[in-house]
């Protein structure tokens, strides 16, 4: 009996296979919140079959006992045999199904609203790393549902094994399919199983000690100059890991101030750090000059680093029923602006409605005035504006500029006028701009705001091993190496990209001003 019950187990292997199959065949773990419709997917499929087989579960048994006639090893099969290849064949179509379906759920679920309205409940936006992320309390959940499927899928074989060692018992005879079971709860805990906040910092970014998901950078750099060899101008590996223990330090001695806004700063950004996320020391000093009434120079171009650093003082002024000025050295950056101070306020209140953002405009100041106003650039020199605005702007207590090197070129005149209009006789307006390393940009500043500018924050280095390789954009092209037959330039971007795409590098990111065009190669490579 044993023995036999064994060869009935060896019979199963295919339908264990098959099953097994189907749940690792998914979207990547950091896009699985893409999915959300395969559990429906699957639990229609499944119903129109057992619909089908229902009504014509008698002509498919007579089509087997003929099909039998021409196959010997079928000649002997019993109905338990016959349920067995159905549900083996009920697993191949769907498999069929899921490999058409996921590309096109792919596609679909980019957009950032989509995710929200319908993967919202279990998934949750992590702004900081730009991932769709397993809500924290549905962690544990991954756990009990793999078990849970497992234990589905035993009881499936076990059906089989018992139907075929006694096919004259009276549930043999019966028409058996739990495949379908397993096929939606798979479907269902395969959508659960996306990568959770503390998996993503721990395993994907590498700051486990037993991480294993880390890019080894040497073996594409090895891989590159082989390739493009006698172009490489620089390579380097630089390891300039940052002190961890340095904000907790900062934050310590920030906790000793006799400044209360001072000690609230440090427990904020204590909490913070606690939950997880990353916290400079330098940008949180820059936040508590801020706090302090000291205007500050981020180097960093990029104004969504500095949220939690710039939150905090526009909070401070807002409580105060003083107002904020965005000041914009480009216009095409205006409504981002505008989506993140929106987010940033929402992060840290829970509520969107305390205090409203807006771009500042000619109609109706008085009607729809908001407490963050957004000026652009192409309404620097625009008096009218600034006359309907008067009564914002003589209660601005805070500026933000960004991006200031792009408007000090034909705008001083401009931001002097706007200063002017600012009332400071109570208390001066403290300044915060954000740009990338320019030469006397503080002096201008300073010049134009007529404040003094002191406090620099510098560019921060990477906080981990970095790998670096310049090449020399001019001579033949490179892309020649990579495919073949193609005469059209496609910049060198192009070619670097894909050979780290091909040697599994997941993200790779062009990131540039206006002196190279990424987005007309992003075109011309598409």
């Amino acid at each position: 009996m044993f023995i036999r019950m064994l060869q009935f187990l060896a019979q199963a292997i295919p339908f264990i296979l098959l099953c097994l199959a189907a749940r690792k065949a998914n979207l990547n773990k950091i896009d699985r919140g893409r999915q959300v419709l395969m559990p429906f997917i699957a639990l229609l499929y499944c119903t129109i079959v057992a619909v089908i087989l229902t009504q014509f579960h008698s002509l498919l048994i007579e089509i087997m006992g003929w099909i039998s006639g021409f196959l010997p090893f079928l000649s002997n099969a019993g109905i338990s045999h016959y349920m067995n290849l159905f549900n083996l064949l009920i697993v191949v179509i769907f498999l069929v199904l899921k490999g058409i379906f996921l590309p096109v759920l792919n596609k679909t679920w980019k957009s950032k609203n989509l995710m929200q309205l319908t993967s919202g409940n279990f998934y949750e936006y992590e702004e900081d790393l730009d991932k769709w992320l397993l809500k924290k309390e549905y962690e544990q959940v991954k756990t009990y549902c793999n078990g849970i499927y497992y234990a589905a899928l035993g009881a499936s074989v076990l059906i089989f094994v018992l139907g075929q060692m006694y096919p004259k018992m009276a549930f043999a005879q019966t028409p058996c399919y739990p495949v379908f079971g397993v096929l939606v709860l798979g479907e269902v805990i395969n959508y659960l199983s996306g990568i959770s906040r503390t998996e993503f910092i721990e395993d994907v970014l590498g700051e486990d000690e037993e991480s294993f998901k880390v890019a080894n950078y040497g073996l594409l750099k090895d891989i590159l100059k082989d390739l493009f060899g006698e172009r490489v101008l620089y390579d380097a590996t630089v390891d300039s890991g940052l002190d961890v223990s340095s904000s907790f330090e900062t934050l310590e001695e920030m906790k000793k101030s006799e400044n209360q806004a001072i000690r609230n700063l440090a427990g904020y950004f204590t909490k913070l750090k606690e939950s997880g996320q990353d916290v400079e020391p330098n940008y949180v000093k820059s936040c508590a000059n801020l706090i302090c009434g000291q205007s500050t120079l981020f180097c960093n171009p990029f104004y969504r680093d500095l949220t939690h650093y710039l939150m905090f003082p526009i909070m401070g002024q807002l409580m105060r029923y003083k107002k904020c000025l965005v000041i914009m050295g480009r216009d095409s950056a205006t409504e981002d602006v505008k989506e993140w101070l929106e987010q940033g306020i929402f992060e840290n209140v829970n509520t969107g409605s305390l205090w409203k953002v807006g771009v500042l405009e000619n109609e109706n100041p008085e009607i729809d005035e908001p407490d963050i106003g957004i000026l652009k650039f192409s309404d620097l020199y625009n008096l009218r504006l600034q006359r309907n605005h008067s009564d914002f702007l003589s209660r601005v207590g805070f500026v933000f500029i960004v991006e200031p090197s792009r408007l000090l070129a034909s705008g001083q005149a401009g931001v002097s006028l706007l200063v002017h209009r600012f009332d400071e006789s109570k208390e001066p307006v403290v300044y915060a701009a954000c740009d990338r390393n320019c030469d006397g940009l503080v002096d201008a500043l300073s010049h134009v705001l007529k404040t003094t500018i002191t406090e620099v924050t510098a560019t921060l280095k990477s906080a981990a091993t970095t790998s670096i390789m310049c090449w020399n954009a001019e001579g033949d092209y490179m892309h020649h190496r990579i495919f073949s037959n193609v005469s059209r330039y496609l910049g060198m971007g192009t070619e670097i990209n894909a050979v780290a795409l091909k040697y599994q590098i997941a993200n790779t990111k062009w990131i540039s001003s206006e002196k190279f065009p990424v987005m007309d190669m992003k075109w011309i490579a598409g």
